[in-house]
C-alpha cells in the first residue's frame, strides 16, 4: 500500500515555484497545474473517496473490474483504507483511471435521475396540499390558477391554429338564399412548375419564330442627325 507523506503538499508547492522560476515569467511560459491530476481531486466536491468507491459498487454486477476494485478496498484495514489512493485500486482491478472515471459517472447520474424523481413522487401529496394552502391567501393567485388549470375548470386557450384545405373547390358568394357556398368543381389543380416553364417557354420560342423582319429596299435611306445618307444595302 502506498503511503501518504504529509510533507508532498509542501514540496509540490516548491516543485511548482522552482518549475515556475526555471520557465520565466513570459507569456508563452506552460502552466503548471498546483495540484495532482489525480481521482482524489475529481472526487473531492463530489463526496471524496467515498462516493467514487460506492460508485464502483453500482457497477460490480455489469463488470467483473470493478468487483475485484471493491473487492480490494474491502479487503483492507480501517487504517489502509484510509491510506489508499484510488489509482491502486484502479491498478489492482485493470481499470484505466480515465476508463474508470467515463463508466462511474454516467452511472452515478442515472443513480441520482432515478432517486430525483422518486423523492417528488413521495414529497407530492405534501406539495399539493402546500400549494393549495398558499392558494387561500391573499397572494395565492398564481396557485389557484395552477390549481383550476390543472382541474380542468378554466377554458384552454388551444392558441393558433392553421387549418389547409387542398380539395379543389370555388366559393359561390350569395348561393342559396344569399348564404355563400362551397360548389366542388373537381377540376385539376394547378400544373407542377416544370410543367409551367416548358409551356411558357415553347409558346415564347413560337411567338419569336412568327416575327419577320422587313427587308431592306435598295432605295432605303437613312437619316443621320445633321445628315442624310442615301444609297443602296448589300446584303451582308
Amino acid at each position: 500500500m502506498r503511503d501518504i507523506d504529509p510533507g508532498a503538499g509542501r514540496d509540490r508547492e516548491s516543485a511548482v515555484e522552482a518549475a515556475q522560476e526555471k520557465v520565466g515569467k513570459s507569456t508563452n511560459a506552460p502552466v503548471v497545474l498546483p495540484f495532482d491530476a489525480t481521482l482524489a481531486y475529481v472526487f473531492r466536491a463530489a463526496g471524496g473517496k467515498e462516493t467514487a468507491i460506492n460508485a464502483a459498487r453500482m457497477l460490480t454486477e455489469t463488470d467483473e473490474r470493478f468487483k475485484r476494485f471493491v473487492l480490494a478496498y474491502d479487503s483492507a484495514t480501517e487504517r489502509d483504507k484510509g491510506n489508499l489512493i484510488l489509482e491502486d485500486l484502479c491498478a489492482a482491478a485493470d481499470i484505466p483511471p480515465d476508463e474508470f472515471l467515463g463508466l462511474v459517472i454516467p452511472a452515478l447520474y442515472r443513480r441520482n435521475i432515478d432517486t430525483g424523481k422518486l423523492i417528488a413522487a413521495v414529497n407530492h401529496p405534501k406539495i399539493v396540499e402546500a400549494t393549495i394552502q398558499a392558494a387561500q391567501g391573499q397572494y395565492g393567485m398564481p396557485d389557484r390558477k395552477m390549481l383550476l388549470d390543472h382541474a380542468g375548470f378554466l377554458p384552454q386557450s388551444k392558441g393558433f391554429q392553421v387549418n389547409i384545405d387542398s380539395r379543389n373547390q370555388t366559393l359561390s358568394i350569395g348561393s342559396g338564399g344569399g348564404k355563400p357556398g362551397v360548389e366542388d368543381t373537381s377540376l385539376p389543380g394547378l400544373p407542377s412548375f416544370e410543367q409551367d416553364a416548358i409551356e411558357g417557354t415553347t409558346a415564347l420560342r413560337k411567338g419569336l419564330g412568327q416575327l419577320r423582319l422587313k427587308e431592306a429596299t435598295p432605295e432605303q435611306s437613312v437619316e443621320v442627325p445633321g445628315e442624310v445618307l442615301e444609297g443602296e444595302f448589300e446584303d451582308v
